[in-house]
């Protein structure tokens, strides 16, 4: 799972498998790792579609490749829960061995498969993209949701100057599981969190996030439950984002189609702004428009 990205950020997008959704439903947060558990995380590693060593940080490709990557389908689901304090979002960590984006603090996400879509020549990809939110909700993080009850957010796709690349559909949730179980090989710890409190984690650059994270978690502060942050999602536009990276003094920003400066780089334009400035501990979520 992954998404747009700046000096250290990345397009995240971590790829999913059956075997890993079977090991899911016995795995626990604590003991000893068994060791087919072990080999599925090693498995899932080396599928095709991962990234090698060096390319995790897509943001920092700054040469235009020789051709341009064609986007892989993804999936990836804000997972929601209501608490006293307001409510809070499931946050994933990667392992910080794996070669792509690895330590990042995700969403549970991954690759579409074929298995997401059903016999018969069905074409509807958000109806894939919910299957496959759901099952890397199950495999990553032992949660099972219900794919009819996904809320359509926007899809992020990777940049064109990345060598890889996924056009991710994101989606919102609610749940309430009892626990959260991950396998220690992949995914090697959650957090539940108020989207203020990541956010400043962020800030204090405790953890990282890639440009989605950043930006999801920003537009869903400050609601008091999660019923009425689901029904702000309903009302956002369904929005397909393409960033373009610009380098600035201090680090980054990425622009969005919206943005007045979108097609001539030109950053000082006057009008409308959809950007994500990523600087030095001082990331700020530019939607004006």
């Amino acid at each position: 799972m992954r998404y747009d990205h700046g000096a250290r950020t990345v397009d995240r997008l971590a790829t999913g498998g059956s075997d890993r959704a079977r090991a899911t439903r016995k795995r626990s947060t604590r003991g000893p790792v068994p060791r087919h558990w072990l080999a599925i995380g090693r498995a899932r590693a080396q599928r095709p579609g991962r990234a090698t060593r060096g390319a995790g940080t897509l943001e920092n490709v700054d040469d235009q490749p020789r051709s341009v990557a064609t986007p892989q389908p993804a999936a990836s689901v804000v997972l929601l829960r209501d608490t006293s304090a307001g409510p809070e979002i499931l946050y994933l960590r990667r392992s910080p061995d794996l070669k792509f984006m690895g330590g990042y603090w995700v969403f549970p996400g991954g690759r579409i498969d074929p298995g997401d879509h059903r016999p018969g020549g069905e074409t509807d990809e958000l109806v894939a993209a919910r299957r496959a939110a759901a099952r890397e909700a199950l495999e990553e993080a032992g949660v099972a949701v219900d794919p009819a009850t996904l809320h359509p957010v926007c899809q992020w796709t990777t940049p064109a100057t990345s060598p890889i690349r996924f056009a991710t559909w994101f989606f919102a949730a609610a749940a309430d599981p009892t626990a959260i179980r991950v396998d220690g090989v992949e995914i090697h710890d959650h957090r539940w969190w108020r989207p203020p409190e990541a956010l400043q984690a962020h800030r204090d650059q405790r953890i990282q996030f890639a440009n989605p994270t950043f930006a999801l978690s920003t537009r869903l502060a400050g609601h008091r439950t999660v019923a009425e942050a689901l029904a702000a999602v309903d009302t956002w536009p369904r929005e397909r984002l393409l960033g373009r990276i610009h380098p600035v003094d201090g680090g980054r920003v990425a622009l969005y189609a919206e943005d007045c400066g979108y097609e001539t780089g030109n950053l000082d334009c006057a009008g409308p702004r959809h950007r994500i400035w990523m600087l030095d501990g001082a990331w700020r979520y530019e939607r004006d428009f």
